[in-house]
C-alpha cells in the first residue's frame, strides 16, 4: 500500500483508494499483505536493477502492462504464463 491519506490508502495493484491497513483490496481483491514492508534497501536495490535493464526493455514491458487490467495480471502473465487449460 501506499500514500495514506486521511484514513485511506492506495491499492499497489489498481491505484484505488482503500481503508488503511486493509487486508485486500474491495476493489480488484488483491492482497495487500506485506506491501508496506519494503526497505529503503529494497527500494534502492530495484532502482539499480531497473538502471541496469536493457535499453528498451522498460519500454516494451510498459507496453505488455498496457494490455492487462491489473498488475497482479500482469506479474502472472510474466512469471507463471498462461494457463494451459483457461489461456
Amino acid at each position: 500500500m501506499t500514500r495514506n491519506i486521511d484514513g485511506y490508502a492506495q491499492c499497489f495493484n489498481c491505484g484505488k483508494p482503500i481503508p488503511k491497513g486493509a487486508r485486500r483490496c474491495l476493489h480488484c481483491e488483491a492482497d495487500q499483505k506485506g506491501m508496506g514492508d519494503l526497505t529503503r534497501e529494497d527500494m534502492q536495490a530495484a532502482a539499480e536493477a531497473l538502471e541496469q535493464a536493457v535499453p528498451g526493455a522498460l519500454e516494451q514491458l510498459a507496453q505488455m502492462a498496457a494490455g492487462f487490467n491489473t498488475a497482479e495480471a500482469f506479474a502472472n502473465a510474466i512469471f507463471v504464463g498462461c494457463c494451459p487449460t483457461c489461456g
